[in-house]
């Protein structure tokens, strides 16, 4: 990651480290239970404000799919879990979230689709074998059904309820 913003990797985990610091950035790492893996695995980075990413990306595409995901992650952190973090071993499941002692599946997708269906739900998947998840959850921008075991519901319903 250094080399990409032009410096060395020691400096770029200080900067990282100084904007988790000061709550700008949230940093949340692969799902595991040792402690040591947790270090080692790899990171997602989740900006405090979307304005931010707007202020800083460039706009050769259209980022709403990142943008939403950006603010779920920021809405799962007001409804108190005890941990956020993403399996993304084989394939990615976007948020496994722990409270008291459930564990849930989160997947985002801006829009459901016949193109994206089949890896949304894959991304479930990657997680089945290492906990037992409670919930299984697509979170979408407005789309609301049942696929088997599977929830998928509009972000505004999703964190109202809860």
């Amino acid at each position: 990651m250094g080399t990409a913003v032009g410096t060395n990797e020691n400096n770029a985990k200080k900067y990282i480290n100084i904007l988790n610091d000061s709550y700008i950035i949230n940093d949340i790492s692969n799902f595991a239970f040792s402690l040591k893996e947790n270090v080692r695995n790899t990171h997602k980075l989740y900006v405090a404000d979307n304005g931010i990413i707007n202020a800083v990306s460039y706009r050769f595409w259209d980022n709403k799919a990142k943008l939403f995901e950006n603010f779920v992650f920021n809405e799962l952190q007001k409804q108190h879990y005890n941990e956020i973090t993403f399996a993304g071993n084989n394939g990615e499941c976007d948020f496994v979230v722990k409270k008291r002692f459930e564990y849930q599946s989160i997947q985002i997708c801006y829009e459901l689709t016949s193109e994206n269906s089949k890896r949304e739900f894959a991304g479930f998947n990657t997680i089945k074998d290492e906990v037992k998840i409670s919930k299984k959850t697509i979170i979408t921008y407005n789309q609301e059904m049942q696929n088997d075991d599977i929830e998928i519901v509009p972000a505004w319903k999703y964190f109202f309820r809860n």
